[in-house]
């Protein structure tokens, strides 16, 4: 009897710590599989879209470097624009984007000034106030594409997450979990996560992407998926980029960069399902 309640014991003890490890495996495959998902609905916004042309340089080098030729984006990726474009009080899909540009878009065009204003249209740019009526093109109903943090929400949605829509880079990471910086390595599970910047060092965040791949021992060239009005290297859309591109050498990737900027900082949160 002794026995068999010593047997009947380490059985039961078996059994929890099975549970226990077979509840941590799945809880750790769970935020795997949710990660693999996000980076799979943001390579989709890289390919597959129309060819679209740049707004007119009305800003400055930052975004629009200088002796810069080409009229068009390629590269078939949707493109940026400064707010959140809506469709039925919901963010833009892909198809959706796609029909808007294809509205938008004259037969033969040659020009970004000859893009159609039209109801259900819409194309690449921004709304910048010239004065208290005057607006550069196209205006609030007209713009078409993902401004940086409308992307990731539109990443999220699309891997199956339910989530308000943001309305600027703080308020999609403000009920997420900041990683450890401790932790900034491939030994850990990232991809899928979201790295947040903060230009000059206000507490506020300015923009935001999708860690693609942690792979690289070096956090600073891990690959992320953003959306940017920038010409070079996002040339004005989605972009897959080194996590700090941002900035001149030695630290960034970019001819042209506001010196006040390239102290920047950021940080890594958690992207849960």
């Amino acid at each position: 009897m002794k026995l068999k309640f010593i047997y009947n014991k380490f059985l039961l003890i078996f059994l929890l710590l099975s549970i226990i490890v077979s509840s941590c495996s799945e809880s750790t495959q769970t935020s795997s599989e949710y990660g693999k998902k996000v980076v799979k609905a943001a390579e989709k916004f890289t390919y597959g879209c129309p060819q679209f042309f740049y707004p007119k340089n009305e800003i400055s080098p930052l975004y629009f470097p200088e002796n810069w030729t080409e009229l068009k984006n390629l590269r078939g990726v949707a493109s940026w624009t400064p707010t959140v474009v809506k469709v039925n009080n919901e963010v833009i899909t892909k198809d959706e984007y796609i029909q808007r540009l294809n509205l938008a878009t004259e037969i033969n065009q040659q020009t970004y000034s000859q893009y159609k204003v039209e109801p259900g249209a819409g194309f690449p740019g921004f709304t910048y106030e010239l004065s208290n009526t005057e607006y550069l093109f196209p205006t609030l109903d007209f713009q078409n594409g993902y401004v940086c943090y409308a992307f990731v929400y539109r990443v999220n949605i699309d891997a199956g997450k339910s989530e308000a829509i943001p309305e600027d880079c703080d308020n999609i990471v403000a009920n997420k979990t900041p990683a450890l910086e401790s932790e900034y390595s491939n030994e850990y599970q990232f991809n899928g996560d979201i790295v947040a910047y903060d230009w000059n060092n206000d507490g506020i965040f300015d923009h935001v992407g999708i860690i693609k791949d942690n792979s690289d021992p070096d956090v600073k060239n891990w690959r992320v998926l953003s959306s940017n009005g920038i010409l070079e290297h996002f040339h004005y859309g989605v972009h897959e980029h080194r996590l700090e591109v941002f900035g001149t050498p030695p630290r960034g990737n970019f001819s042209t960069w506001d010196p006040g900027l390239q102290d920047y900082t950021w940080k890594i949160f958690i992207n849960e399902n």
